[in-house]
């Protein structure tokens, strides 16, 4: 559909995770950028007033440079081998369904890991029904990240740098608080609470529709190339665990 629209010369804000593999990725990004036409992958959290006010206390150091991050984000999730969850036609699995918030997390603030180790469950139907996650970068940085549909998880993160730590509580990839907190144990606890004016996904649409007013093809914030750097991660992942989709053969 997505390229349908694009040879159509239609600007798309395509539902993450933008496709099942690298190579999908590659023909949207291709297309857009040859029809000249605007292309982004809806990761709704960017855009999220929250996140972008974490980010601003990481840009400004407030913690200090970051160290390590750790994300969860898990659910128990009603077995049916027939729909998109456990079926790898549809690119079925935790990774792709939810584990890609933790992963967007580490490529967001860290780029493509330098080394990636991965753990998974697969279940009866081929697909990683749990996931288990470890980054390593250059810098000397790590992300510890987890996703699952066998259990629900308290979907927290942790951002650890030299001097304090940021704390996303429960459901952090949609949430509106974040408390910073110091090993100086003489400094308080800050917590901040975002207000917003409608839910969630309106600030990533807002943000294509100015982009697109002002003739742009792709976002500053989120570009074609985070797509591709974080979906071949996410194949790396795959490759780790063992996990083929028919797509990935075709």
């Amino acid at each position: 559909l997505t390229l349908m629209a694009l040879e159509a010369k239609i600007p798309v804000l395509c539902e993450k995770a933008f496709g099942i593999n690298e190579q999908e990725v590659q023909r949207m990004v291709d297309l857009a950028r040859r029809q000249g036409v605007f292309l982004m992958e809806a990761l709704w959290t960017r855009f999220l007033p929250n996140m972008l006010a974490v980010r601003a206390h990481i840009e400004q150091g407030s913690i200090g440079p970051l160290q390590s991050i750790s994300a969860d984000f898990g659910f128990k999730a009603p077995f049916d081998p027939e729909k998109r969850l456990f079926n790898p036609a549809l690119g079925g699995g935790a990774l792709l369904d939810i584990g890609i918030y933790p992963v967007f997390l580490a490529y967001s603030l860290f780029g493509e890991p330098d080394a990636v180790e991965a753990i998974a469950h697969l279940g009866t139907t081929g697909v990683d029904e749990e996931i288990g996650m470890l980054f390593r970068y250059a810098s000397g940085a790590m992300a510890q990240l987890q996703a699952s549909f066998r259990y629900t998880s308290p979907c927290e993160a942790q951002l650890y740098g030299t001097e304090g730590t940021i704390r996303i509580p429960g459901r952090w990839h949609e949430g509106k608080r974040f408390e910073l907190s110091w090993y100086d144990s003489a400094r308080e606890v800050q917590s901040f609470e975002q207000e917003y004016h409608a839910i969630g996904y309106a600030f990533e649409t807002q943000h294509v529709m100015e982009q697109i007013r002002a003739g742009k093809t792709e976002s500053p914030w989120w570009s074609l190339d985070d797509s591709l750097g974080l979906m071949r991660t996410m194949d790396r992942i795959r490759a780790i665990i063992g996990l083929v989709y028919p797509q990935d053969v075709s």
